[in-house]
Formats: structure tokens, C-alpha cells, sequence
């Protein structure tokens, strides 16, 4: 009988120490925010115009302004993706520090190359890198609407961010920039662009602040609940031991 009790002693331990996974695809891809988290960006839009040759005049400056993404809703991530654009778009809404809405389509057209992914589900970034993109246009999730020029890009995969690095090039225009996410949950934590051509000269940047901390280097969190589980049913059966 007192054996009987041990070993449900010691299985109930085992399953309260290993937390509740998150439901995911087939693919490890699973979303880690909620509906309702709200995230705080720094915004930053400044736009220079030839005002007379080489003189350039500031025509619009908003510097470093508060801006809050609230998520609405998370729609469910399909199995066996094949194409980087079959990743669902969860819903979002932009706002100002005053409260004031930004429309998406407004956000857009500030910056193309996010679109409407501001966050990435989690649980398999190397599934997300080597996903082909579907659409003739883009590469991954940078758009660019030239049919003629040079792009290039570099991938960011490291501890705390997944992203790249690109550029753009043609006769009229030079364009670079930065566009990472947090692997911590997925959200955009990056994105900076700038262009600068003979009539013009811009410099936007959509940064997140209240980063998350990072996520442990070896172990991911289920892994981690499954080691502390075993650690706990061990500790349990020596105590037992030693009281018998």
C-alpha cells in the first residue's frame, strides 16, 4: 500500500513540474502572446525634400513618438506549411500615446516591408528561414515594388533575434534597412529603412521598446519543465528512501 502511494506520489510531481504546451502546428510553430498584450514602439519618420540644389529642407519630422500594437486576435497556424506567405497575419491595432488609431493600410504604406506581420509564431526559426516565398515580388517578407534594381539581403539568426539586413539599389534611388523579430515571442523588435535619392532624403524606424528576455540558448521551455519534472520525481524518491 505505502508503495502504491509513492508512485502516485512521485507521477503527480512529474505531471504538475511540466507545463501545459501551447498548441502548435506539426511543425513546432506555435504562438506565444496573447489576445490583449499591447507592445510599446518608439516611431520615427523624417523626410527631407530638395529645396534647391544640393540644399535639402525638412518637409516632415516625427521623432521618436510613442505607439502601442494590441493584439486582437491569433488565428490558428496551418500544418505542413510550404510558402513563407502561408504564415497567418495576426490581428492588430496601432494607436498613438494620445490614443489616436493608425489605420493599417496608412502603417503600410510607411513601411511595405513589414506589411501586416508584426509577429512571427515561435518554436522552429530554421522552418522559417528555409520557407520559399510564393509571391514574385517579395523576398520573404521584404517588398520591393522596383522591377528593376538590385537586392540584396543577409539573414539575422542569433540568441535573441530573426530578421534581415537588406539593401536596394537602382538609377533613382538607394534604399537600406533592418527588419528583425524577438524569438523570445515572435514580435517585431526592428525595423529601420532609409532612402536617399537626388530629390529626397528619408529616415523611418518602427522600434520596440521593453524588449523580452531572451530565450535560454540549449533548452527551450517545455524541455526545460521536463528536465525539472525529473529532477523533482528524483529528489521525491530520495526523501522516501530515507524516511523508510
Amino acid at each position: 500500500m505505502k508503495r502504491r502511494k509513492k508512485f502516485a506520489i512521485v507521477y503527480l510531481v512529474c505531471m504538475l513540474a511540466v507545463p501545459v504546451s501551447v498548441a502548435a502546428n506539426n511543425q513546432g510553430l506555435r504562438w506565444v502572446g496573447e489576445v490583449g498584450n499591447q507592445f510599446e514602439f518608439s516611431f520615427t519618420l523624417i523626410r527631407n525634400t530638395s529645396c534647391f540644389s544640393p540644399v535639402f529642407c525638412e518637409e516632415l519630422c516625427i521623432e521618436n513618438e510613442a505607439m502601442y500594437m494590441e493584439i486582437d486576435s491569433l488565428l490558428p497556424i496551418p500544418d505542413n506549411l510550404q510558402f513563407f506567405e502561408e504564415i497567418p497575419s495576426p490581428e492588430v491595432s496601432l494607436y498613438y500615446k494620445n490614443g489616436t488609431i493608425l489605420s493599417l493600410s496608412d502603417f503600410m504604406m510607411m513601411f511595405p516591408q513589414i506589411g501586416k506581420q508584426f509577429i512571427l509564431p515561435v518554436g522552429n526559426w530554421h522552418l522559417l528561414t528555409a520557407l520559399p516565398s510564393n509571391a514574385t515580388t517579395t523576398t520573404t517578407t521584404i517588398t520591393t515594388t522596383a522591377t528593376t534594381g538590385n537586392f540584396e539581403s543577409t539573414q539575422i539568426d542569433n540568441l535573441t533575434h530573426w530578421g534581415w539586413l537588406w539593401s536596394f539599389s537602382d538609377s533613382q534611388t538607394q534604399q537600406e534597412g533592418i527588419h528583425a523579430y524577438y524569438k523570445a515571442d515572435g514580435v517585431l523588435g526592428y525595423y529601420t529603412r532609409s532612402i536617399v535619392s537626388d530629390t529626397e532624403l528619408v529616415t523611418i524606424s518602427f522600434i520596440r521598446l521593453n524588449p523580452p528576455d531572451p530565450v535560454p540558448p540549449a533548452i527551450g521551455i517545455i524541455e526545460l519543465g521536463i528536465v525539472i519534472g525529473g529532477v523533482t520525481a528524483v529528489v521525491v524518491i530520495v526523501v522516501m528512501k530515507r524516511k523508510t
